[in-house]
């Protein structure tokens, strides 16, 4: 086993160029995941705010890595989104928007959005709980096939929801795919296998380029080509100009005044609950994540720091509309391959 080198906190011109070079190759192959898991948890929110939806998928990978690694003992450990927790939030907001005590608000786009941030802060609060109660420790009482159960559930889970926009049906229930085969869009469904396709086998085609950059890439030379063919109807719209904002903390007075909603008060026991599993679920990630980079560095990190750190970083994210993040191994092994060190 390769033993990494993260022992340095103050590189020289070679660590730092190292560093730099990582943060921008990272930065590349997390691009596609932010923005898919963005558009995951707020779709139901429609197509007017996929711009928000994006943002809060690149903020959580902002904001989260940096006050995580701040924060925490693990020199080089990056954070960002995570689909177990997006789905977690899709779920709610779908449960919001059809409750008839929302029905007719005034702003009801921006009550949802608040009330998805405000479960996000939340889940920082209990993650900062945790590692104050040192529950980061149980971590070793975990069994692997826990976690490989944990993993697939969630890749099935986004399977089951992404069914239909890969059939080109848009949001459809998938027992509700077989009565409407009829409707089911070639070229869409086209493009998005050959998304898969180079997501799956790019890196054998390039071992040079991230392979989620290049279904990037190839998927939208292919939407486009389909689109000088005159198949424009078939397979869907762009997401459209993306407004880049400066942060802002307006969100911290909105998260008080949003108790003063009745219907918010009554759907207080779903945000709560909300709140607790994603903190949960994030906390079972970011301890994975440090197990398997303790594994290839050979140090022994502290749990409990890392849970803090996270938490710092969900609250933060929470804040600045952001997403629900954890540690990503698979992220941060992307940043050490191409040079990073240090944080």
């Amino acid at each position: 086993m390769q033993k990494l080198d993260t022992t340095s906190n103050t590189p020289g011109k070679r660590g730092l160029r190292g560093d730099l070079f990582g943060g921008i190759t990272s930065a590349i192959v997390t691009l596609p995941g932010n923005v898919a898991l963005g558009m995951l948890a707020l779709g139901a929110l429609g197509p007017s705010l996929t711009g928000t939806a994006i943002l809060a998928g690149m903020a959580a990978g902002i904001y989260a890595s940096i006050t995580a690694c701040l924060f925490s003992n693990t020199q080089i450990m990056l954070s960002g989104p995570g689909a177990a927790s997006s789905l977690i939030l899709a779920g709610v907001l779908a449960k919001l928007l059809t409750a008839p005590e929302f029905a007719g608000a005034p702003d009801l786009a921006g009550t949802m959005l608040t009330i998805i941030f405000l479960i996000v802060l939340l889940s920082g609060l209990f993650q900062l709980l945790f590692g104050a109660l040192k529950l980061g420790n149980i971590v070793k009482f975990i069994s692997y096939p826990v976690v490989a159960g944990t993993i697939n559930g969630s890749a099935l889970l986004i399977f089951l929801d992404q069914a239909g926009p890969f059939l080109g049906l848009g949001h459809v229930n998938i027992f509700e795919i077989p009565d409407n085969f009829s409707q089911i869009r070639m070229p869409a469904v086209s493009i998005c296998a050959f998304t898969v396709l180079l997501n799956i086998f790019g890196n054998k085609l390039i071992p040079r380029v991230p392979a989620s950059l290049l279904g990037i890439l190839g998927g939208s030379a292919l939407y486009y080509s389909l689109i000088a063919a005159g198949l424009a109807h078939d397979i869907g719209e762009t997401l459209g100009i993306i407004q880049i904002e400066l942060p802002n903390l307006e969100l911290l007075s909105e998260f008080f005044t949003v108790f003063k909603n009745p219907a918010t008060l009554t759907h207080f026991p779903l945000i709560f609950g909300a709140a607790l599993t994603i903190a949960l679920v994030n906390s079972l990630y970011s301890l994975l994540a440090v197990v398997s980079l303790r594994n290839q560095t050979e140090r022994q990190p502290n749990y409990n720091f890392e849970l803090i750190g996270q938490g710092l970083g969900n609250i933060l994210g929470a804040c600045l509309g952001g997403l629900p993040a954890n540690a990503k191994i698979a992220r941060t092994m992307v940043s050490y391959n191409s040079g990073g060190r240090t944080r």
